[in-house]
């Protein structure tokens, strides 16, 4: 189904005589009729009863906002790597990050630990890392949809001619509606790779200066806004 339009406009432009082109053309319309009354008959309303549903299942924001609320955890990855591996000569001090471990639930600090900045990773949001990925999921589904949309009503427009044109007017506004949409759906994928970029300075400077709890907090704050704003 993601394919189908180019495939479409594909055969149109290969070479033929007029006849052939503009049986092409009314196959496409008829094509891109029958998806678009599927969309606005069947699909969107399903969908619209199924994210209500889920929307209505979810306990109040309160109670999921604990879910995202995660401390930065460093990892050092040369613990998977066991160690049959050659001895290494000792680390200097600045090779290495002191992180004060936090527990997640009761918030108590437990004894400093010592990663090899080399193979420190801190770890993705789990909770907003789900969230991200079925949003992201619906909206490129959504902006399949749109564009079929906008398809069909531009093959429709017919030739603006003097009198009544109240018709084209109706549907260039349609087409404006389903641009605006379009370029929202787009910016909420934008969202999430500022949240990635924003969120990897707030840890880089956690990793520069892992003794100051402000900028482990400033991580948890930040997460919360944008679950928040996922929401």
């Amino acid at each position: 189904k993601h394919t189908f339009v180019m495939k479409a406009i594909t055969s149109i432009l290969a070479p033929s005589t007029s006849d052939e082109l503009d049986d092409k053309i009314n196959d496409l319309k008829k094509d891109v009729f029958q998806k678009a009354q599927d969309i606005l008959h069947q699909i969107f309303p399903k969908k619209a009863l199924e994210l209500t549903s889920i929307i209505e299942k979810e306990p109040p924001i309160q109670h999921t906002l604990k879910d995202a609320r995660q401390l930065p955890v460093i990892k050092n990855t040369e613990d998977s790597r066991g160690d049959s591996g050659p001895v290494k000569k000792k680390r200097k001090l600045e090779d290495t990050i002191s992180v004060t471990d936090v527990s997640s639930t009761t918030g108590s600090t437990n004894p400093k630990t010592i990663v090899p900045r080399s193979t420190a990773v801190v770890e993705t949001n789990k909770v907003l890392m789900r969230l991200i990925a079925s949003l992201k999921e619906e909206i490129l589904e959504f902006l399949q949809y749109i564009r079929i949309l906008k398809m069909w009503i531009q093959l429709n427009i017919p030739k603006i001619e003097d009198g009544n044109n109240f018709g084209v007017s109706v549907q260039e506004n349609m087409l404006t509606q389903l641009s605006t949409a379009e370029e929202t759906a787009i910016d909420a994928l934008d969202s999430s790779t500022k949240y990635f970029m924003s969120r990897g300075s707030l840890v880089e400077k956690y990793l520069k200066y892992p003794g100051v709890e402000d900028y482990i907090q400033s991580v948890v704050e930040f997460d919360e806004k944008y679950y928040i704003c996922l929401l």
